[in-house]
C-alpha cells in the first residue's frame, strides 16, 4: 500500500462497485467535503486502473473540484479477483461494528445547526433520521 497523488480526472468509477448513492445523499457528501475537506483517501488499483474504495467520494469530487486537482489516493496492486474481494470487504455491513448506545442517544437529540451540510435535507428527512436513531436505541 502506497500513498500517491493522482488527478481527479485520472480516476475512474469501478463498474463492479456494489454501492450506489442517491442524489440527496450525494449532495450531503459534497457539502461534507466542502466543509471538512477530503479526509478519506480513495483506494485505487494499479493493475486494473479502477477505484476499489471511495467511488461515492469520487462522484462528489467530480462535481465540486477541478478535475485537474491532484488528491492523495491509496494505491494497491491487486488482481481483478482480489480487487472484487476487497470491494466486498469494504462494503460489508456485517464487519463495520455496532452502534454505541450512549453516542446514539446524543445523536438522536442533536439539532441541525449547520445549514451548509443539511440545507438539501427536508425537515421530514431530518425527523426520519432522528426516528431511525431512536429505533436503533430501542433494539438494544
Amino acid at each position: 500500500m502506497n500513498f500517491i497523488k493522482k488527478k481527479i480526472s485520472e480516476l475512474k468509477q469501478n463498474p463492479k462497485n456494489p454501492r450506489d448513492i442517491t442524489g440527496i445523499a450525494l449532495e450531503g457528501l459534497e457539502a461534507s467535503i466542502k466543509k471538512y475537506g477530503y479526509l478519506e483517501p480513495i483506494i485505487w488499483n494499479r493493475q486494473t486502473d479502477n477505484v476499489v474504495g471511495g467511488n461515492q467520494r469520487l462522484k462528489a469530487l467530480n462535481k465540486i473540484k477541478d478535475p485537474n486537482e491532484e488528491i492523495d489516493v491509496v494505491e494497491v496492486d491487486l488482481s481483478l479477483e482480489d480487487e472484487i474481494d476487497l470491494m466486498a470487504v469494504l462494503n460489508n455491513p456485517f464487519i463495520q461494528g455496532t452502534y454505541n448506545r450512549q453516542v446514539l442517544e446524543i445523536l438522536a437529540k442533536i439539532e441541525i445547526k449547520d445549514p451548509a451540510l443539511y440545507d438539501k435535507l427536508s425537515l421530514k428527512q431530518i425527523k426520519e433520521l432522528a426516528r431511525d436513531l431512536k429505533k436503533l436505541l430501542k433494539q438494544d
